[in-house]
């Protein structure tokens, strides 16, 4: 139950996450700016419950952290910079629906480098997604300012967690990781590649009062992105993949209906956002229970 319980509780949070991203943007912060605020105020959530006590039952070996900062400087490091632009031009609907295609890539890099055996159930997932990608792409109504470049970096962002994801899954000692812990190294990492992007960006070089704008501005989804990356990496210390992956999927349905309750026409959820994003999540769950 306590496994269930956190999957869908790490659903809702991450779809909350993409609404609260873009609620923050209308303070025409840049993404790297948001990307930083986020991951800042996310660390800082890891880094306290880490000294929660009973959060975490065990520590990390050098292997696990070696991985876990890989992973965490592609996701949520680089990741997080193109998401915030993909929810700028997409919206956190759309975004959302996209990137719920990560476990179809994350399942075609397993089974071309991690040699995963394939699965009929896990076809009928992918056929989902696709047909779920198939219905957005038609779709006729789009929110004021909508510009496809942000499905595309959406697409891009759901490569870079498929990558992740294979990448913790080769790197992990076995047994469940340590939640707090596992995330605060994730997300330092993070933090780290934010900052040199910061420091490259042509279109503002990193300023104190920037800094701390982003940090107040993205401080909401910095929070309910760090609770829900904790409550998904305890999930899995508690379920099975097969159970935890599809209630996370379910994010992108979250993210749908949190866009049309406070977004309102400013997101333009349509029929055509609802189906792709149930398609979506089916396929999801039907790969998530292949593995």
């Amino acid at each position: 139950m306590s496994g269930v319980l956190l999957a869908s509780g790490s659903g809702c949070l991450f779809g909350g996450f993409l609404v609260a991203v873009r609620t923050a943007l209308r303070g025409r912060a840049s993404p790297a700016f948001g990307a930083f605020g986020l991951v800042v105020v996310a660390l800082m959530v890891a880094v306290l419950a880490s000294v929660v006590p009973g959060v975490d039952r065990h520590g990390l070996s050098a292997r696990e952290v070696a991985g876990l900062l890989v992973a965490g400087a592609i996701v949520p490091g680089l990741s997080h910079v193109l998401f915030v632009r993909a929810i700028r031009d997409a919206g956190p609907s759309r975004s959302g629906v996209v990137v719920g295609a990560a476990p179809l890539v994350s399942v075609l890099i397993a089974l071309a480098f991690l040699h995963e055996p394939f699965r009929p159930v896990a076809a009928v997932g992918a056929a989902l997604i696709v047909s779920g990608s198939v219905a957005l792409a038609w779709e006729r109504s789009r929110p004021p300012g909508f510009k496809a470049i942000g499905l595309a970096l959406a697409a891009m962002v759901a490569v870079l967690f498929a990558v992740r994801d294979n990448l913790v899954r080769a790197t992990a000692d076995g047994g469940g990781l340590p939640p707090a812990r596992s995330t605060a190294v994730t997300l330092a990492a993070a933090a780290v590649v934010v900052s040199i992007i910061l420091a490259f960006d042509e279109r503002g070089r990193p300023r104190g009062r920037q800094l701390v704008a982003a940090v107040r501005a993205f401080a909401p989804a910095g929070l309910l992105f760090g609770t829900a990356y904790i409550a998904l990496v305890a999930a899995f210390d508690h379920a099975t993949v097969a159970v935890v992956s599809p209630l996370n999927a379910t994010q992108s349905l979250w993210a749908i209906l949190f866009s049309a309750a406070l977004l309102g026409r400013t997101d333009a959820v349509g029929g055509r956002v609802v189906i792709a994003g149930v398609f979506v999540v089916l396929g999801a769950a039907a790969i998530g229970v292949s593995r």
